[in-house]
């Protein structure tokens, strides 16, 4: 194709690969972030790739379907063709470490494996592994990983936009949710975690919904009374309510303060153990009796994201016993909406 011959052209000129838009040359420097997984050719998955030249907006490729398509000066400087997909997808792989040394301290990346590659779309001439980084960072490091570890996980992702041209920009994806993360790939004791955490976010979703006015709660994720907390900054009140009481949205409310999320369109965020006010805490730092309980940390952020202060948080903490998730208590933070 035209535009890639083009690309391959400029990285002749140059002398050297341009990084995120070049093939790489057959001996792959020691900073790749994996040199045993060879890169794929576009015939290994010519279902996925599509033309940029000619595709249009709702096009499937991969396991995705193209919103947007358009060129932009990217902040290299350089002009980049730019491809958003809609949808979620689950992918495996792992977390792996930025191949700029700069950027790996505060990035989190994500490959999918051999098999999960296969779902991405790609264009064509792009023989790029297939792996992106998270766009909300401090979200992700609450959910999945840290910078600069290496994680088996299979997640959930969404907004998976691509990005090809000569520009060291990579691609990016917003992490919706972990379904399994660890080296024992969700088996034994670490599935039973899974599982565990997966219901509660579930219930958290569930409970969420409801609070926003899309459906009913159902009263068996509530225990008989449930403690409401504003966090120690907000004052630090609290005030238990009984299960029937908290059937009514009204009824989520410390003094004059409501607990509901503002009614504007916003994307919830989900985070097992964590506790979120604007960037991803230990429960231990607001409430250390809470925290030995589970718990899931929620953040609703409007879009397209803006400022973390734009966003709802509060996190949902459940009984320990075993069985489904009994929520027990609540500790609202951050209300700048």
């Amino acid at each position: 194709m035209l535009r890639a011959r083009l690309l391959q052209l400029m990285c002749l000129a140059a002398g050297a690969a341009v990084f995120g838009a070049c093939e790489a040359p057959a001996r792959q420097p020691a900073t790749d972030p994996d040199p045993a997984t060879p890169r794929r050719a576009d015939a290994a998955n010519p279902w996925a790739a599509f033309d940029p030249d000619t595709v249009q907006p709702g096009t499937r490729a991969g396991g995705l379907v193209l919103d947007t398509l358009h060129s932009r000066d990217v902040a290299s400087g350089y002009d980049a063709d730019v491809a958003v997909f809609g949808g979620e997808i689950e992918l495996s792989g792992r977390t792996m470490i930025h191949p700029d040394a700069d950027i790996a301290r505060e990035t989190i990346c994500f490959e999918a494996d051999s098999v999960a590659g296969r779902l991405l779309p790609y264009m064509e001439g792009d023989r790029r592994r297939r792996w992106f980084c998270f766009e909300d960072q401090a979200v992700t490091a609450g959910m999945l990983a840290v910078p600069g570890e290496v994680t088996p996980a299979t997640i959930v992702i969404d907004g998976y936009t691509i990005i090809f041209g000569s520009s060291d920009e990579v691609n990016r994806a917003r992490l919706v949710r972990v379904l399994s993360r660890g080296a024992d790939g969700g088996t034994g004791a670490g599935a039973a975690d899974s599982a565990a955490d997966a219901a509660r976010e579930q219930a958290v979703r569930a409970i969420v919904a409801f609070l926003r006015g899309e459906s009913e709660l159902d009263p068996r994720l509530l225990a008989d009374t449930v403690e409401l907390h504003v966090a120690p900054e907000g004052g630090g009140e609290s005030r238990r309510i009984a299960r029937q009481a908290l059937l009514d949205r009204d009824a989520w409310r410390i003094g004059e303060r409501s607990l509901l999320p503002p009614e504007i369109p916003a994307r919830l965020s989900t985070m097992p153990g964590q506790h979120v006010n604007c960037r991803v805490y230990s429960l231990e730092s607001r409430d250390p009796a809470l925290a030995r309980l589970p718990h899931v940390g929620a953040s609703l952020q409007q879009a397209p994201a803006g400022s973390c202060l734009q966003t709802w948080n509060m996190t949902f903490i459940f009984a320990a016993a075993p069985g489904h998730p009994i929520l027990v208590a609540v500790l609202y933070d951050q209300w700048e909406w």
